[in-house]
């Protein structure tokens, strides 16, 4: 079953909220949400509004989208707008499915790389995992294999006729 609201992880882990009280310290969190990129616009739309669906659920706590590649807003600005948002810690998401170079190398480089551009070494960067085979993505997927197997279209569906499914 596909939940609606909050992930049941999220305050546990600390995600939901923009301050999380440790002893007498108070850490201001970002969310980081990265993206492939794709030269599709609307593959590009998609992902941005995933994310701001995403800044509305996850409220007070600073969302941001970027890209690692080929789309916009980059990394870099995505970075640099948690950064004027004052925060002490970026949290990266990578909505990606599989954990290959770019989870596990090229995202959390563009950050570093971000922080370090901007002199921002006093901001702590860390990733959560990737997407991955986790039960929601499953049962997603059999949720669209049933839909095509009643000539359904759910969600952002294409098919070879699409002009966009290049």
């Amino acid at each position: 079953m596909i939940r609606r609201g909050r992930a049941p992880h999220a305050e546990r882990e600390g995600y939901v909220g923009s301050r999380m009280g440790m002893a007498n310290e108070s850490i201001s969190r970002g969310l980081l949400l990265v993206g492939h990129g794709t030269r599709d616009e609307v593959g590009a739309r998609q992902f941005l509004e995933l994310a701001e669906m995403l800044k509305k659920r996850f409220e007070p706590l600073a969302v941001e989208a970027a890209f690692l590649e080929l789309s916009q807003p980059r990394i870099e600005i995505g970075v640099e707008r948690l950064i004027a948002r004052a925060v002490d810690e970026i949290v990266t998401a990578p909505v990606i499915l599989f954990a290959a170079g770019h989870v596990k190398r090229d995202i959390p480089e563009q950050v570093a790389a971000a922080l370090a551009e901007r002199r921002r070494s006093n901001v702590r960067q860390r990733q959560v995992g990737h997407l991955g085979c986790h039960e929601a993505v499953l049962e997603l997927s059999k949720l669209r294999m049933d839909d095509a197997e009643r000539g359904g279209a759910s969600g952002c569906g294409v098919s070879r006729e699409d002009p966009g499914n290049e």
